[in-house]
């Protein structure tokens, strides 16, 4: 091959070369353009409003379900032993009524 031809190949391919670059160029300014760049944000913010929302249905029916279940066994276990439950209640209440008597709560006005 000849040197003009070569060079003719070499300014050939700079060309091509120049023309690819200006084109990624031009395609980096249109994904940087605000307008883009607004359509881009508002997606992700609509997708992450969802991922929220969708995480925070889930979380609730959760605890939702969990709330249930220890209703449910506080229910079926006062249900079974009523006498239990009645003893227990019987002593806070005599527990909390010896405290006041012990530390009585003060009164306005009252002389200490």
């Amino acid at each position: 091959m000849s040197y003009p031809e070569t060079a003719k190949l070499i300014e050939h391919d700079m060309h091509e070369t120049r023309a690819r670059i200006d084109q990624t160029v031009d395609e980096i300014g249109q994904r940087l353009s605000p307008d883009t760049l607004k359509v881009v944000a508002r997606q992700g913010l609509v997708q992450t409003r969802r991922y929220v929302e969708h995480e925070a249905g889930e979380k609730l029916r959760s605890t939702t379900e969990g709330v249930t279940r220890v209703g449910r066994s506080g229910r079926n276990f006062m249900r079974s032993y009523p006498l239990t439950v009645a003893l227990i209640g019987l002593g806070l209440g005599l527990m909390l009524s010896r405290q006041n008597s012990i530390h009585p709560t003060p009164i306005k006005g009252d002389l200490q």
